[in-house]
C-alpha cells in the first residue's frame, strides 16, 4: 500500500514539476531538455548554471521527479534500525564556479565532486524564439488567477520583445505578464500597458539594489556588462549600424566589437528597429 502512494505521489509531483513544465523549443532548450531526459534516470551528480532567473531550479526539479529515484539506506546516529532512502545530488548556481575557485573563494575537490555533469541554462536573449510560447504559457496562468479572458499581445509588444534585452531573463518576462494581465481590461495586452513595464524593469532602481545585495564581483561583471550593452547599442546608433565605423568611433579594434556584439547577441538590425522608433 506504501509502495503504491509513493508511486502515485512521485507521478503526481511529475506532472507538476516534470519535463513538460520546462517552456520552449528552440534549439539552446532542447539541448537542456536533451540532456534532462539523459540524466534522469542516472545516480550523477548534476551541476546546473545558468544566469538568474533563467528557470535554473525548474531544470532541477525536472530532473528529480521525472526519475525513479526511491530507495537506499542509512542509519540515524544512535539508532539501531536501518532506514530505506535514496539520495542524488542535485545543485544549481548562477555563479562562475570554476573562477571561483581560481579566486581561492571555493573549493576545489567540491567543485569537482559536484560538477560531475553540467547542464547550462540559457538566458533568455539567447533564446528569443522561445519568448511567444512563454508569453502563451504565461497568459493562460495568470488568466486562471485573475479569472481573466486576456487573448494575448500586441503585434508591436511581440516586437518589442524580441529586440529586448531582458536581463531578468524568465522571471522578468513573467513578472512583466503577470502585472500586465493584473492591470488591463482588454482583450489584448496592448504597448501603452507593456512598455511602461518593460521600461521600469531595466531603468528603476531596483537593479542596483539587487546587485548591491550580490557579491562584489557577480555584481562588477553585471554592471559592467550592462555598461556594455548600452555603450555598443549607443556607438552603433550613431554609426547606423555599421560596425567598422562603430569601431573607429569607439577607438577599439573591429574584431574586439565583433566579439562584443556576439556576446551579448547584439544585431545591427536589432538597433536599427530601436533607432526608428525613437
Amino acid at each position: 500500500m506504501i509502495n503504491y502512494e509513493n508511486k502515485y505521489l512521485h507521478t503526481e509531483l511529475e506532472k507538476v514539476y516534470g519535463l513538460k513544465k520546462i517552456i520552449g523549443n528552440s534549439r539552446a532548450m532542447l539541448k537542456v531538455l536533451d540532456m534532462v531526459s539523459r540524466v534522469a534516470f542516472s545516480s550523477a551528480t548534476v551541476l546546473i548554471t545558468g544566469e538568474s532567473g533563467t528557470g535554473k531550479e525548474l531544470v532541477a526539479r525536472a530532473i528529480h521527479f521525472s526519475g525513479n529515484r526511491q530507495e537506499g539506506e542509512f542509519m540515524s546516529l544512535g539508532d539501531t534500525v536501518t532506514k530505506k532512502v535514496d539520495v542524488r545530488i542535485i545543485a544549481a548556481t548562477n555563479q562562475d564556479l570554476l573562477q571561483r575557485v581560481q579566486d581561492k573563494e571555493f573549493r576545489e575537490d567540491l567543485y569537482y565532486r559536484l560538477n560531475v555533469i553540467n547542464t547550462t541554462v540559457p538566458p533568455l536573449r539567447e533564446r528569443k524564439e522561445d519568448i511567444p510560447l512563454l508569453v502563451k504559457h504565461f497568459i493562460e496562468k495568470y488568466n486562471k488567477k485573475e479569472n481573466k479572458q486576456i487573448k494575448g499581445v500586441s503585434p508591436e509588444i511581440e516586437k518589442e520583445f524580441y529586440h529586448y534585452n531582458w536581463p531578468g531573463n524568465v522571471r522578468e518576462l513573467e513578472n512583466v505578464i503577470e502585472r500586465a494581465i493584473t492591470l488591463t481590461n482588454e482583450d489584448i495586452i496592448s504597448a501603452d500597458v507593456i512598455l511602461s513595464l518593460v521600461k521600469k524593469e531595466g531603468d528603476t532602481g531596483t537593479t542596483e539594489t539587487e546587485l548591491l545585495a550580490q557579491p562584489y564581483k557577480e555584481a562588477r561583471r553585471k554592471s559592467l556588462d550592462a555598461f556594455n550593452i548600452k555603450y555598443i547599442t549607443n556607438v552603433l546608433n550613431k554609426t547606423s549600424g555599421n560596425v567598422t565605423n562603430a569601431a573607429k568611433e569607439s577607438e577599439i579594434e573591429r574584431q574586439y566589437l565583433q566579439r562584443m556584439l556576439k556576446r551579448y547577441n547584439i544585431k545591427s538590425k536589432d538597433v536599427l528597429f530601436s533607432r526608428s522608433k525613437q
